[in-house]
């Protein structure tokens, strides 16, 4: 009798245990409402010492639900699931779980933060999910300093923070870059991005050094947009200051190494360029020489290439006069012509005679001249930038340039399918326009994938 009084209790007490954590799991899912429409916030942060980029979601497994089902997220899981196969093993080598929604919300639960640094060091801080707030505290003391984790994806440091819930580190690097930014995610930064599941974004960009940068200037004519865009059709294009862009990137990579700024970037990054078009990728004798063109204020040319030692002589387009400059030969020759108020640079004699014809076939009243512009746009289309990259990726193969890949026909393994994923992409946008001293305003597509 006593031991059937005790099995009835034991039985009493599971059963309760487990009403408890069903209902507390239906009211989490129902109080908890997730963002109606979950987005990741991207930040470039620095600490005292570093720079990291930090992802930070509201609602990670919400986002990622209506990404899987955007016409992107398909062409993804159809074309190149690939892709994701090292960060879902990694993720349940460390954490034991595979990664679906609904797995990540019942233990990590919505709220994510995700921090990278480019030498490799990282940190993973998630809210934590009904089942890790119902046994986290028994499984993971917690404690100010992290605990030592090792596992067939390697050493990290694991933490149960009463604040953050579950928290990953690669090293102690990480972990005390985490500290130092945490109490810092809503104050402003550098760069930030937010991005929709359907990789729509926008953000603002605020320039550290504001000398560096470059005003935007004029435009190049509407007339000479619409022939590049019409007649032969680019793969990437910008539209406005080049040298803003062209600026942004020095700013990050070798502003402080005045001897190859002057040297090797002097002209092109002193040159107010309005437009950039890339069309194709030529292999001249194993050499990939880019079809580009590029459109800007007049440059004395004969000076220019005098000042450089440059080969130039007079040559023909039609009925434009322009010089033929030699850069690097035998492979790669430019082609400048005078376009009205524009002199327009190609690495193609046949684009640029083409181009011109376009022109010199236009009324007078259609060649308009220069008109100011207040918004830089870069575009990317990737069916047309997947032929030029093949042919690059073989030429690299060949040459054993790719890691991992040691025969050409190992491409077919990731790479061609990865094309073949980028194919699917249709176009980025990116355009940026000014919002304030020294800021600027971003937005634009990642893709517009076809939902067909």
């Amino acid at each position: 009798m006593r031991l059937i009084l005790i099995k009835r209790i034991t039985w009493l007490v599971i059963g309760t245990g487990v009403a408890l954590a069903v209902l507390s799991l239906v009211l989490n899912f129902r109080t908890s409402n997730p963002a109606d429409s979950p987005s990741l916030h991207i930040a470039y942060q620095g600490t005292h010492t570093d720079q990291w980029l930090v992802v930070l979601c509201d609602d990670f497994p919400g986002f990622w639900s209506r990404f899987e089902k955007s016409p992107a997220g398909q062409s993804l899981k159809r074309e190149a699931d690939f892709l994701l196969e090292v960060p879902r093993l990694s993720l349940r080598k460390i954490i034991g779980i595979r990664f679906t929604p609904l797995r990540w919300r019942l233990w990590l639960g919505r709220r994510m933060v995700f921090g990278w640094r480019p030498d490799g060091e990282w940190f993973l801080a998630a809210q934590g999910g009904p089942l890790y707030r119902a046994i986290g505290r028994y499984l993971f003391a917690q404690s100010p300093t992290p605990v030592q984790k090792t596992s067939s994806a390697g050493t990290y440091l694991l933490q149960w923070h009463p604040e953050w819930g579950y928290c990953i580190f690669a090293s102690e690097q990480a972990f005390k870059g985490f500290n130092e930014i945490k109490n810092d995610l809503k104050k402003q930064k550098t760069l930030q991005m937010n991005i929709n599941p359907e990789l729509n974004f926008e953000g603002i960009y605020r320039l550290t050094e504001p000398h560096t940068a470059t005003t935007f200037t004029d435009q190049p004519s509407v007339t000479l947009s619409s022939i590049l865009s019409q007649r032969n059709k680019s793969s990437i294009s910008v539209q406005g200051s080049i040298q803003f862009w062209v600026n942004l990137l020095v700013d990050k990579t070798i502003k402080n190494d005045k001897k190859i700024y002057k040297s090797l970037f002097d002209v092109f990054l002193n040159q107010k360029w309005k437009g950039g078009y890339c069309f194709d990728l030529e292999i001249q004798d194993g050499i990939p020489v880019p079809d580009i063109v590029l459109a800007g204020d007049a440059l004395d040319v004969p000076a220019w290439a005098e000042k450089y030692n440059l080969s130039i002589r007079s040559r023909s387009f039609g009925s434009y006069e322009g010089w033929e400059i030699a850069l690097f030969p035998p492979w790669l020759t430019e082609y400048v012509a005078q376009a009205g108020d524009v002199q327009v640079f190609a690495t193609s004699a046949s684009r640029l005679a083409d181009i011109l014809d376009g022109l010199s076939s236009l009324p007078d009243s259609f060649r308009e001249v220069s008109q100011p512009g207040n918004r830089l746009s870069l575009r990317v289309n990737w069916p047309r930038l997947a032929k030029p990259i093949q042919k690059l990726l073989l030429v690299m193969a060949e040459n054993h340039m790719l890691m991992g890949v040691s025969d050409p026909r190992e491409l077919d393994l990731h790479w061609f399918p990865l094309l073949k994923w980028l194919k699917t992409l249709g176009e980025t946008l990116l355009e940026v326009s000014p919002a304030g001293a020294d800021t600027w305003r971003i937005e634009g597509h990642i893709c517009n994938v076809s939902s067909d």
